[in-house]
């Protein structure tokens, strides 16, 4: 299993190995990152096809209320029970980042990260992200079709194949580069909206609008705040940050 916001980054990467890594186990899923409230982040399960793994993603599913748990809440209700036989020695809880991410990862990810999971991300920025992978694989593929026979340059020399570029361009510098850029115009544009619907008394902001201002806000503020220490905006970003910071907080108050 797979979210709809994760992808791979390694074509080299082989569930089979790491599998074999956890032989004990009929399931793995990556810990959930420092600071979260849950065991598990589900973006990705790897399971083995055995009665035990799929008599447990059965009660998974139904073990809770899920108007009132997260399928993550849920998880945790369920492996902290009593209500399933071996569950800590069937079920592997890997790092956070070995089949998932460790966000966020505009500043987190490493050059060694085989799976982007762009939890939490607006439509915008993973619309670029994944854009961008994809592009990538489709020029690899497109450039080496032709190469199942060897063939040669206008000199005489055999061409090279195109190698992919590492993590297919999602690095830790892109998607920190990206996220400034992506958003900014978010943070922006949502700021603006909620001014002047605070402005006119017939517009209320209601709790969905008031979490995507401050989420924009938040992922510009800590990309700000973390660009390069050798950056000549260095100290100007960090300001800026603040001072978003403290005039969403003002407008949330209101």
């Amino acid at each position: 299993w797979v979210d709809a916001d994760l992808i791979f980054l390694d074509m080299g990467l082989r569930l089979e190995k790491v599998a074999a890594d956890y032989a004990h186990a009929h399931i793995m899923i990556s810990a959930e990152h420092a600071g979260s409230s849950t065991l598990i982040n589900s973006g990705s399960i790897l399971a083995k096809n055995s009665i035990w793994a799929r008599e447990f993603l059965s009660q998974w599913w139904v073990h809770t209320d899920r108007r009132l748990f997260s399928d993550q809440e849920a998880f945790d209700l369920l492996y902290k029970s009593d209500q399933v036989p071996d569950v800590l020695q069937k079920i592997a809880i890997l790092p956070p980042d070995a089949l998932n991410s460790d966000p966020p990862a505009m500043t987190q990810q490493k050059p060694y990260n085989q799976v982007l999971h762009l939890m939490g991300e607006q439509t915008g920025f993973r619309i670029k992200a994944f854009k961008t992978a994809f592009e990538e694989l489709c020029k690899f593929q497109q450039s080496n079709a032709s190469f199942e026979s060897p063939t040669r340059d206008g000199n005489g020399k055999q061409k090279k194949k195109r190698t992919l570029s590492p993590q297919l361009s999602l690095t830790q510098k892109n998607l920190l580069r990206w996220t400034l850029s992506e958003y900014r115009m978010e943070a922006i544009s949502r700021i603006r909206k909620y001014k002047e619907g605070l402005e006119e008394a017939s517009i209320y902001w209601g709790l969905k609008e008031s979490r995507a201002l401050s989420n924009a806000v938040h992922h510009l503020a800590h990309a700000l705040e973390n660009t390069p220490d050798n950056a000549p905006t260095k100290r100007e970003d960090s300001l800026t940050a603040t001072n978003l910071r403290k005039e969403v907080f003002e407008l949330l108050r209101k």
